[in-house]
């Protein structure tokens, strides 16, 4: 028996890296699109503004997608009752949030999206209910352990935006609002056609549970400093440099750490795998299934790294042309 669930968990760990890389390299071919016809300024800001709901979407996520896991794998609730509350709590949360940005948007535009125009604050701001569903309903397909389409969540994003800055910015020349138009179109085709997949196993209703909810975010709130924090150190940095410097650095530091950041895809893809077992595993084989993938996801992610190292300059220069040698 243990030996079926471990090929399983190889099957799986292997089909979420294999679309990881997928992503990845989809995602450097829309990096290489924005950084060679935006420039480094307006690259720089494209970032910010692409980062911000990820970034905001953070402080209220309260820890909603370990606790869909948790609930459903080890409590047994519905996964027809989860969805629901993970669909009330995005649009409350994520929208009083969004409004709370869009009332403070010259405070935002002045200090850290220097030089971004104001017309395309109003678009990355909608995203952040979008933003938070996503995260809440993948937490669902992942319990479920439906990595197929979990994986297609994954990898339809970044396919339909290098499409859509193929014909944005190398086709139209529509520049930064552009870019920011379609980042918001995919997110919100995406996050649709996920809740129309979480609908047809665990049905969406207009149901409120009190209990459920406290204890989802009860027990949310036990990772939700370190899911902040974790965020934070990833991706405070950028928004340092666009407040203390200028959307130009913050250009040629994205492109730097974009692809630096990529090494995070080995243990995203054991990570989303294992959680679900753990969640429902007994304590001693948590403790053996965790240090058992912790050693080999190390082993490769030094590998990976030591490429890095060996051939990351060559691959800006590349890539991304002489103006980003500063990268």
């Amino acid at each position: 028996m243990a030996e079926p669930r471990v090929g399983r968990f190889v099957r799986d760990s292997a089909g979420v890296f294999g679309a990881q890389m997928l992503a990845t390299g989809l995602g450097v071919g829309t990096s290489v699109i924005t950084a060679r016809m935006l420039g480094p300024h307006d690259r720089g800001l494209y970032q910010l503004l692409t980062l911000l709901p990820i970034t905001l979407s953070n402080f209220v996520k309260l820890g909603i997608p370990q606790a869909n896991v948790y609930f459903m794998r080890r409590r047994g609730a519905s996964g027809s009752d989860v969805a629901s509350h993970s669909l009330w709590l995005a649009f409350g949360l994520g929208g009083g949030l969004a409004l709370a940005c869009y009332l403070a948007r010259g405070w935002l535009l002045a200090h850290f999206l220097k030089g971004a125009p104001p017309i395309t604050v109003i678009p990355v701001l909608v995203l952040l209910p979008f933003v938070l569903l996503q995260g809440f309903f993948s937490a669902v397909l992942q319990a479920e352990e439906r990595f197929r389409e979990y994986n297609f969540q994954q990898v339809a994003p970044t396919l339909l935006g290098l499409v859509g800055m193929t014909i944005a910015l190398v086709w139209l020349r529509t520049g930064l609002a552009g870019a920011i138009v379609i980042q918001t179109l995919v997110v919100g085709c995406v996050t649709v056609w996920l809740a129309l997949r979480v609908h047809r196993t665990a049905p969406l209703r207009l149901t409120w549970r009190p209990e459920l909810a406290r204890d989802m975010m009860t027990f949310g709130s036990k990772s939700y400093l370190q899911t902040l924090a974790t965020t934070l150190h990833f991706r405070i940095d950028q928004y340092m440099i666009g407040f203390l410097l200028d959307p130009v650095q913050v250009g040629f530091y994205a492109v730097a750490t974009n692809l630096a950041l990529l090494l995070l895809r080995i243990s995203d893809a054991t990570g989303t795998v294992l959680y679900p077992r753990l969640a429902a595993a007994g304590e001693r084989d948590a403790h053996a299934q965790t240090s058992a993938v912790c050693r080999h996801t190390l082993f490769i992610t030094v590998l990976v790294a030591l490429g890095y190292e060996l051939f990351g300059g060559f691959a800006i220069r590349l890539l991304f042309g002489e103006r980003y040698v500063a990268a």
